[in-house]
């Protein structure tokens, strides 16, 4: 049986065994017998009886579902060793996947998603964007200033910048990244963003790579900065699928919280989208702030002679 299938077995006996308690076990016969002191009487031998089948029911859920624990256990370490094998090879992904598709969020979570930045986006700090190709709407970041584009391939950067206007692309800062060096994003500057988001890049980093990514990352934000990314978060069936067929990296959100938790973020948002795509939110702690008094609105002009 492959994972996904084990997983979303699990969640039917766990979803069968609240739904039982609260439907038809314990909790209803308790309104139906102790109502009042006659019923209570009457029915105590039956109640008793029911009682012992909840317990036998309730048992026989833990066991079917500790055994199913285990063999998650025993093949989680084995998706893990698949995904480093197969995504720790791709050094820059198809080009012509990535300009010509784009992830199929649901309009709320689009919106959720570009509402989120725009709040977080000011102009007093920089901001960066992993994967610009792939965020639909990159003017949800065009408040901070300078705003980095970051991809492994200069024309996939390339596309990006060309949407925008000649004169905004003076405060456009593309850069292009190797990771397979060490302190890959060291040539950016250090403690100057107050926000940095990765829409589908995670997904298709092996939880190495993505490790790495935030912990750099951690160095790159203010004290208050927020970093914003998705991942293929396989504590679900239907992202471990996506994980079987190469089509994502395996990462769970239960190995990943601990790694943030110990790197010194403070995650402050999770949603997960009903095509499968989950969205955190994690900040650097501290108060955000900056030196800039004021931003530039005229420009110098040559005095002629």
């Amino acid at each position: 049986m492959k994972l996904s299938e084990i997983v979303a077995q699990r969640k039917k006996l766990h979803d069968l065994k609240e739904n039982f308690f609260l439907t038809t076990g314990q909790k209803n016969r308790a309104t139906l017998f102790y109502i009042n002191d006659y019923l209570k009487e009457k029915f105590h031998d039956i109640d008793s009886k029911y009682q012992d089948l909840d317990q036998l029911f309730s048992t026989r859920i833990d066991q079917e579902i500790a055994s199913l624990d285990q063999q998650i256990s025993s093949l989680q370490q084995k998706y893990l060793n698949q995904s480093r094998e197969f995504f720790g090879k791709i050094l820059i992904e198809d080009y012509n996947y990535i300009t010509n598709t784009r992830w199929k969020l649901s309009p709320q979570t689009h919106q959720l998603i570009v509402n989120k930045l725009k709040s977080h986006s000011d102009w007093i700090f920089s901001g960066l964007i992993f994967r610009p190709s792939a965020l639909d709407d990159i003017r949800a970041m065009v408040s901070c200033n300078p705003l980095y584009l970051v991809d492994l391939d200069r024309a996939l950067l390339d596309v990006s910048v060309s949407t925008f206007p000649e004169a905004f692309q003076q405060r456009l800062r593309p850069y292009v990244i190797d990771h397979t060096r060490e302190n890959f994003l060291h040539p950016l500057p250090i403690g100057n963003f107050g926000l940095i988001t990765a829409l589908c890049y995670f997904n298709y980093k092996d939880i190495d790579q993505v490790k790495q990514y935030l912990i750099q990352i951690y160095q790159l934000l203010k004290p208050g900065g927020i970093c914003s990314f998705s991942f293929n978060d396989c504590d679900y069936s239907h992202e471990i699928s996506l994980a079987e067929s190469n089509v994502n990296s395996y990462i769970s959100g239960s190995m990943l919280k601990p790694m943030i938790f110990d790197m010194g973020y403070h995650i402050i948002f999770q949603s997960r989208d009903v095509s499968g795509i989950s969205w955190w939110e994690i900040q650097k702690p501290g108060e955000i702030s900056s030196l800039r008094g004021g931003q530039t609105l005229a420009k110098i002009i040559a005095k002629s002679k």
